[in-house]
């Protein structure tokens, strides 16, 4: 599954980001950093080279990431099927977190 950056003024096709295993439901940019959800997993994006930086996996038992959204302070909030699921931080350290979710990368 992928995402596609486009330049809309061409109608051109610029980047094709490849990586996930199930559809992508979610996007979220903040700053040079973007973020895409499918299933269970976050993968976090450089936007100005396109590279996939970093993978996060939740657990088995969490269900699906359902919302993202990326705030201007670069906490990205994150909503799942179940009202607690771990999340990561850039330094790869997992967390338990309440019903309401920030992640910050």
């Amino acid at each position: 599954m992928v995402v596609q950056v486009w330049d809309t003024a061409q109608c051109k096709c610029l980047h094709t980001l490849k990586g996930h295993q199930q559809p992508v439901q979610r996007i979220a940019i903040c700053g040079s950093r973007m973020y895409s959800t499918a299933g269970r997993n976050i993968r976090v994006w450089d936007v100005p080279t396109f590279k996939c930086l970093q993978v996060i996996k939740t657990q088995q038992d969490c269900g699906a990431l359902l919302a993202m959204n990326a705030a201007p302070d670069g906490t990205v909030y994150v909503g799942g099927q179940v009202s607690a699921f771990p999340f990561w931080s850039h330094l790869g350290c997992c967390y338990q977190c309440p019903a309401s979710h920030g992640v910050t990368f």
